[in-house]
């Protein structure tokens, strides 16, 4: 599966056998860094934002993605609320498939390469 091309500790959640909120949790602690694919419904998405605070307690590398071929950046900025706006200062990826983003990840991140 396309979630097993990076070497280290990958956990896709659209993937897992484990999709309660524990197996969310023990996901993200488990990986070496929080890739999130933000939407314009992403911080209203009770599981997205419990993947998101997951990752920052844990101090994960967070990176963050939208997709291109529907969104300008501007929009995709827009999506992140003021409270979390120090997510504006991490690498913000144009996407168009989740392949490329995992492509990206392992070329951008220093722990994957």
């Amino acid at each position: 599966m396309l979630y097993q091309v990076l070497p280290g500790q990958t956990w896709l959640d659209k993937y897992a056998d484990d999709r309660s909120t524990a197996g969310m949790t023990a996901g993200v602690e488990q990986s070496d860094v929080f890739v999130a694919i933000l939407s314009p419904h992403y911080f209203e998405s009770a599981f997205c934002c419990l993947e998101m605070y997951t990752a920052m307690k844990r101090r994960k590398p967070i990176m963050c993605g939208w997709n291109l071929s529907k969104h300008k950046v501007q929009d995709a900025l827009a999506w992140i609320p003021a409270e979390l706006a120090h997510l504006k200062n991490v690498e913000l990826r144009p996407i168009h498939e989740d392949s490329e983003m995992m492509e990206a990840v392992r070329a951008r991140h220093p722990l994957l390469t």
